[in-house]
């Protein structure tokens, strides 16, 4: 199923500290699928997307026009037919996001690079109930000048880690960057503030992770039968007053909340990530303490170094009182 936006340009309010997007008009369109030919309209639905198309829902779609087959609105007891268009018009209203002026993000810049310190609680483009309050959105709507068209993420951060991304100004760059980061030319390590003391020296942990689903939410698992996973970790200092560890993480591999759960599994989870065992979440600053915080890379010949001194990470700035060392 397709979507597009309406035709209204992307406005922001700030409440609260947090970026709102203003509510919009959002438009799904799909043709009719061949299953769905000779069923009424609202059985598909409510059969198909049972979590938003209850049988209420649609009562009140039909009855305002926000449910329309080939540009008509849509009665009562339709039936799909060959090369039926659907659309649903829906209000959409995105949860709010932590972030501020995206001018401030810009770390770096080449003619094909821009490399950005990614906000916790944004993700880096559309994805769920995400679609303007993205890193991609935000930056197209308020930071045009960085590119002809949106920019291209080349990588990936959860929603919820802040840190370094890159993003190339073209598909062309987008390649290459894409190509180098599977050769392995591009070297990311991550800065995380785990409970507890983690143990001294440099940890190499080998599990594989599998997807899974818990209360809800998508999250990955240590399984035997999941896909490799290799993290390289070491701890950088202790603070006994909080009991929080800085621990310095490498990803030899690239799963989904990789290092998330592989710190989790060696009994320290970041200390604000509830989904894998954290115990210090905080409503919408969750994973505040897990950074990004370098990112090197050979750009046009030259070396393009984001260092963990631009980034700022939030992760190391938990640390008052008295720190101990460690290797």
């Amino acid at each position: 199923m397709s979507d597009t936006e309406a035709a209204m340009p992307p406005a922001y309010v700030f409440r609260d500290g947090l970026r709102h997007a203003v509510p919009y008009v959002y438009v799904w369109r799909s043709f009719a699928k061949r299953r769905w030919l000779g069923r009424q309209v609202a059985e598909v639905l409510t059969s198909e997307f049972p979590a938003v198309m209850s049988p209420a829902y649609l009562a009140r779609a039909m009855a305002a026009g926000r449910l329309r087959i080939n540009g008509r609105p849509c009665e009562a007891g339709a039936v799909f037919r060959d090369r039926d268009l659907l659309e649903h018009h829906a209000l959409r209203r995105e949860p709010p996001v932590a972030a501020s002026d995206p001018r401030e993000w810009i770390i770096a810049e080449t003619a094909s690079l821009v490399v950005v310190n990614k906000p916790a609680t944004v993700p880096v483009h559309q994805s769920g109930r995400f679609h303007r309050n993205t890193v991609v959105g935000i930056l197209a709507a308020e930071c045009p000048d960085l590119a002809p068209t949106d920019l291209y993420p080349v990588h990936r951060l959860d929603r919820e880690t802040s840190g370094l991304l890159l993003l190339a100004r073209n598909a062309g760059a987008a390649r290459r960057m894409c190509s180098a980061i599977a050769a392995g030319s591009v070297h990311k390590r991550y800065v995380a503030a785990v409970e507890g003391c983690f143990p001294e020296g440099t940890h190499v942990v080998d599990a594989p992770l599998a997807q899974g689903v818990r209360a809800g939410a998508g999250y990955h698992a240590v399984s035997p039968d999941g896909r490799p996973a290799v993290t390289e970790c070491r701890r950088l200092r202790y603070c006994p007053r909080q009991d929080l560890s800085l621990v310095l993480c490498r990803p030899r591999t690239g799963r989904s909340h990789q290092i998330r759960i592989h710190l989790a599994w060696m009994g320290h989870p970041i200390g604000d990530d509830a989904l894998y065992g954290g115990t210090r979440a905080k409503g919408a600053t969750r994973n505040r303490l897990f950074d990004a915080s370098r990112i090197s890379l050979g750009e046009g010949g030259r070396r393009l170094a984001a260092a963990e001194a631009h980034a700022a990470p939030a992760a190391a700035a938990v640390w008052t009182g008295h720190e101990e060392g460690g290797g």
